[in-house]
């Protein structure tokens, strides 16, 4: 055999697994925005506790939060907890969407942080009632967009997985 036949297979092994790998982090993008709405949803029920049933400063219940936790999205609560502290931010909208704009590891929207952010400007203004509303209809918000999210991901998983597969036998048989 010669060392041609070894090169040639050695790319075409790389070019499968290379394009595989490619389809796999499309679907493995799908599966943490699934998790990050859950997570988003998990922190909301949690904040509407602490909001309507302690009477805490509001850095201070992110901070609170963010202790049990080491994702992503409570290492940025945490953040913003602290600097609300510090006061670096005017408003809690503000902080949240710069703090969270910047977050790495975390797949939201801009359309779901800025709806947070809505609700996070809302409730310096408003009384345990209207906090309540606001609180359902953000969370109605993400549980619509968690069931999109989950169809989608259990559409279109198995569909990247195969499609970088594919595609990566495409290539090796057109360069054969």
């Amino acid at each position: 055999m010669s060392v041609n036949f070894y090169i040639r297979t050695i790319s075409a092994m790389t070019i499968i697994a290379s394009s595989s790998f490619l389809g796999l982090s499309f679907s493995n993008k799908l599966k943490n925005t699934v998790k990050d709405l859950k997570e988003i949803i998990r922190f909301l029920n949690l904040f509407q506790n602490e909001i309507l049933y302690t009477f805490d400063s509001i850095p201070n219940i992110f901070i609170k939060l963010a202790k049990n936790n080491n994702s992503a999205f409570y290492k940025c609560l945490n953040k913003l907890g602290q600097s609300l502290k510090d006061f670096k931010y005017h408003s809690l909208k503000e902080g949240f969407l710069s703090e969270f704009s910047n977050s790495n590891g975390f797949t939201l929207c801009s359309e779901d942080l800025e709806c947070v952010g809505n609700l996070l400007s809302s409730i310096e203004e408003m009384d345990p009632l209207g906090i309540r509303r606001i609180f359902d209809l953000t969370l109605d918000h993400f549980e619509k967009r968690l069931k999109e999210e989950e169809e989608k991901y259990k559409k279109n998983s198995k569909v990247y997985i195969s499609l970088g597969v594919s595609l990566g036998l495409i290539v090796v048989t057109l360069f054969i």
